[in-house]
């Protein structure tokens, strides 16, 4: 089954970004297609709303695993942190090695949507945000 499960949210300059994972393709809202190689995995997925509701963007982030987004926040000089978890190879978005099975995964955005940094941090076998 395609599902979309948003898990965060906060606010920025009266826009609202609604974070969570999904796995479907392109579709409805959703602008890109997923990045993992089966349905059974998630990739991140962030949407930035105006203040009244209307999607001002959405962006997929993720590799061919699965990524599972767990929670946003803001830093003072307004990246947007998207924290949470991942088991995918260098693939799509994700641009270091995974290190166990599944590793926590932060991914910093600016408020445009473009990846600015990320780190992946882990042991051997699963380290998971819940």
């Amino acid at each position: 089954d395609k599902t979309e499960i948003p898990n965060a949210v906060c606010s920025l300059n009266n826009s609202v970004y609604l974070g969570g994972h999904s796995n479907s393709d392109s579709s409805g809202v959703k602008s890109e297609d997923s990045r993992n190689i089966s349905d059974f995995y998630h990739d991140y997925w962030i949407l930035k709303l105006n203040s009244d509701g209307s999607i001002v963007w959405d962006k997929t982030i993720g590799g061919n695993y699965g990524e599972f987004l767990r929670a946003t926040v803001f830093t003072n000089d307004n990246q947007l942190l998207l924290i949470g978890s991942s088991s995918s190879d260098v693939t799509g978005e994700k641009s270091e090695a995974r290190i166990g099975q599944d590793d926590y995964w932060i991914v910093s955005i600016d408020t445009n949507s473009n990846i600015l940094w990320q780190k992946t941090i882990g042991g051997n076998y699963v380290d998971n945000l819940k």
